[in-house]
């Protein structure tokens, strides 16, 4: 599958998400203590931006692949904090 997707996108697509990617890992790394809100913010934030670029890929790319989906908050699972 993997080699079907790289003949699917140009290399700048690749950049693109690898700069996104790499933009959000150094947030996360650089605010440990940030509140989950402004981590939920960041994570939407990284979907807004890759998101067309999924469904050019899977949507639009003929591959028979389903678009990959986010989970409905109240399905989401829940994480307890434990002292």
């Amino acid at each position: 599958m993997m080699k079907n997707l790289k003949t699917k996108y140009h290399p700048k697509t690749k950049k693109t998400v690898l700069d996104k990617v790499k933009e959000v890992t150094s947030w996360i790394d650089s605010n440990p203590g940030v509140d989950a809100d402004k981590y939920d913010m960041k994570k939407k934030e990284l979907e807004e931006s890759l998101n067309p670029i999924m469904m050019k890929l899977y949507g639009g790319g003929g591959s028979g692949m389903p678009m990959p989906q986010s989970m409905p908050e109240e399905a989401a699972p829940k994480v307890e904090e434990v002292d």
